[in-house]
């Protein structure tokens, strides 16, 4: 058989094994797999003691939909998780942001369920149970940030949309998992997003923010 070309009538059972394949080496992929989808890395980061997260100038032409992974902690306990849209180096707090947090809570003992909603809000909501300033968890987020560049879509309404999950640590000694919904529509292209506590700095940060290909 040749080592360029695979047979018409198929590979032999027995051409491929351990006692002709050297599994203890290493091979490397060099062709490129095209229409499966995947992410790539567009932007990450870690940082200390800030007012806020701005991640700036990251939503292009070149992906329509993106996702997040970050973990933030406030410096104080008691804090919710806030995002805004930017535009530039300006976030976007005009009363346009339409969400809805639902959030289940556990402690030792107990559980319950608690909603915020927020129509024509200046922000959004990632959680509804104050976050511990627990340095080793923070409130742990997933958001997948749909067609943030508005107005180079052809969607009609230019709405830009958010799904995510957050897990946190609550100050009142309950593991909290929150899931969220945001709508904002707009005449803007959106590039970034914010992320600040309600009333406390950032004491702690990190994030990895992806563009989803074939989207």
């Amino acid at each position: 058989m040749s080592k360029t070309q695979i047979p018409t009538n198929g590979i032999a059972d027995d051409a491929v094994g351990n006692t002709k394949l050297d599994l203890t080496a290493n091979y490397a992929f060099t062709g490129t797999i095209t229409g499966a989808g995947g992410m790539v890395l567009v932007d990450s980061g870690n940082g200390t003691s800030a007012s806020n997260l701005s991640i700036q100038s990251k939503f292009t032409s070149t992906f329509t939909n993106y996702r997040l992974f970050g973990t933030f902690t406030p410096v104080a306990d008691g804090n919710d998780l806030k995002g805004r849209l930017m535009i530039g180096s300006s976030a976007s707090s005009d009363s346009e942001y339409r969400y809805r947090v639902r959030s289940w809570r556990r402690n030792s003992s107990s559980n319950d369920e608690g909603n915020q909603t927020g129509w024509g809000a200046d922000h959004f909501r990632l959680n509804t149970s104050g976050i511990s300033n627990n340095t080793q968890f923070g409130c742990n987020v997933v958001l997948n940030i749909f067609n943030p560049l508005t107005q180079s879509s052809t969607n009609t309404p230019n709405d830009c949309h958010i799904m995510g999950e957050t897990f946190a640590y609550a100050d009142n000694g309950y593991i909290s998992r929150s899931s969220l919904g945001v709508n904002y529509q707009t005449s803007s292209n959106f590039d970034g997003i914010r992320f600040e506590f309600s009333s406390d700095n950032i004491a702690k940060y990190n994030y990895s923010l992806f563009g989803i290909t074939g989207s």
